[in-house]
């Protein structure tokens, strides 16, 4: 199955940016599926030595859990089940990218589709760890200005309450971005 599909795409973008949008426009496209995100990677992908101790077997079973725990109980559930002896099937290698990969390779064929595209929360936080674990991963940033980013945080109620405080975080995310792709 892994072999017939293309490589996948990854959006990177600040909240607030038009990710979720550019999201939903791919996923209208009959060869990309894209399911809503979850969350895991923000949630799961700062934590995932836990799952690969030293010198000791991986705890593949119980990240496969918890990451169909995210896909089920998010916000936006995804609407396909996930089985995890398929999943642990499917690894080619014992990382978090490739469960990753292959839980978003049982999406698009569910789906029909292609290729799949991710929009997770925190992707830009792992753009070095995706780049290496799927090489052939293409990449979509998306840069929206840091005023109309800060006007839809306060207009929406979303994490700042004053307008300095969402424009200085937009611009304290993106100095870091950029410092991470120009090095």
């Amino acid at each position: 199955m892994i072999d017939k599909f293309s490589p996948p795409i990854v959006i990177l973008g600040y909240e607030r940016s038009g990710t979720n949008l550019l999201r939903v426009l791919l996923n209208s496209h009959s060869k990309i599926s894209s399911p809503p995100p979850a969350g895991f990677i923000e949630v799961l992908g700062g934590i995932q030595e836990r799952y690969f101790p030293l010198n000791q077997p991986p705890y593949l079973e119980e990240l496969i859990d918890d990451i169909i725990l995210c896909t089920q109980t998010h916000l936006n559930p995804w609407d396909i089940e996930l089985n995890p002896q398929m999943i642990m099937a499917m690894l080619k290698t014992d990382s978090f990218w490739e469960i990753v990969n292959v839980i978003n390779l049982i999406y698009a064929d569910k789906t029909e589709c292609s290729t799949w595209c991710s929009k997770e929360p925190g992707l830009f936080r792992f753009i070095y760890e995706i780049k290496a674990h799927l090489p052939n991963a293409k990449f979509i940033y998306l840069v929206r200005d840091g005023r109309d980013v800060a006007a839809s945080m306060l207009q929406g109620h979303l994490h700042e309450f004053h307008v300095y405080f969402a424009a200085h975080n937009w611009g304290s995310a993106n100095q870091l971005r950029f410092k991470r792709v120009l090095s």
